[in-house]
């Protein structure tokens, strides 16, 4: 018996940061993390047998591996894991030591605070077979940071849509109220992709984690 895939938008992790940036290059905030149909159900059903200590450090470990810097983390509550809805929201605190870089009088702010699973994927362009996605799924990050006091913002990344087919990510940023906003997503709609999409899949995931 074939069942019908769900669409991307079913299966779906959003992370939206409210951050503030200090005088030192660290971010600094709340960091609420939704997942939706089969992230959310699959979470519940492999972490069932484990006590809440267990389950803490989980989490936070799943934030820790999305950011490429080392991070402060803290599970402010646990979600409703007994649940049988199709969502699961947990709210972290959260602190990024130095993510600006100076550069004389000016900083450079990296628009991808959870790229981290998206780097050395794909490196060797040598691949024999297709590459298989297990699901159709989107990963969406919201982002905004609140600037320290007398800074402004300079020139913001330009929007990037690349389409690969077998992956889709697009990425803007934009000024609000003298505040930094980051929107990021990253959708995969088939469930295979052939080797001659491999590159295009590649230059997706390889090229865009560190745009400024």
């Amino acid at each position: 018996m074939l069942t019908p895939l769900p669409e991307s938008h079913e299966i779906r992790t959003e992370r939206k940061a409210d951050l503030k940036l200090n005088q030192e290059g660290a971010l600094e905030g709340t960091l609420t993390v939704s997942y939706y149909g089969m992230e959310a159900q699959t979470l519940r059903i492999d972490e069932r047998h484990e006590d809440d200590t267990s389950k803490k450090r989980l989490l936070e470990d799943m934030v820790k591996e999305t950011v490429p810097v080392g991070i402060d983390v803290e599970l402010t509550s646990q979600p409703d894991w007994k649940s049988s809805s199709d969502s699961m929201t947990i709210v972290y605190k959260l602190k990024v030591p130095g993510w600006i870089a100076g550069a004389g009088k000016r900083a450079l702010m990296p628009v991808g605070l959870f790229s981290a699973p998206e780097k050395n994927v794909f490196e060797n362009s040598g691949r024999v077979f297709p590459v298989y996605f297990h699901y159709p799924y989107q990963k969406i990050d919201d982002i905004s940071v609140e600037l320290p006091l007398g800074w402004k913002l300079g020139t913001l990344a330009k929007p990037v849509s690349q389409d690969a087919k077998a992956l889709v990510y697009e990425m803007k940023t934009e000024e609000r109220n003298g505040s930094l906003h980051v929107t990021r997503v990253i959708r995969s709609e088939p469930d295979v992709g052939s080797k001659r999409e491999l590159p295009n899949i590649a230059n997706v995931l390889s090229t865009n984690p560190n745009r400024r």
